[in-house]
């Protein structure tokens, strides 16, 4: 299980990715030194598989798991 997913959509800006994927990166580094289990997180779009950002950059993604009905 994982903490964070991460949805990518199809020409997202490549620099908010980067941002989102940065800011989860520092805190796994500094979780040991705050003495807390670091992140988990998975990067996921509607299909999976390499998407392509906006600037042309491709970022490899697993399929968004599908939702059980609440009723």
């Amino acid at each position: 299980m994982t903490d964070f997913t991460v949805l990518v959509l199809e020409d997202a800006f490549a620099t908010s990715v980067a941002v989102t994927l940065d800011a989860l990166r520092t805190a796994a580094a500094l979780a040991p030194r705050c003495g807390v289990p670091a992140p988990t997180w998975r990067v996921a779009s509607l299909d999976g598989g390499v998407v392509r950002l906006g600037e042309g950059l491709l970022v490899d993604t697993v399929a968004l798991p599908t939702r059980r009905d609440a009723s």
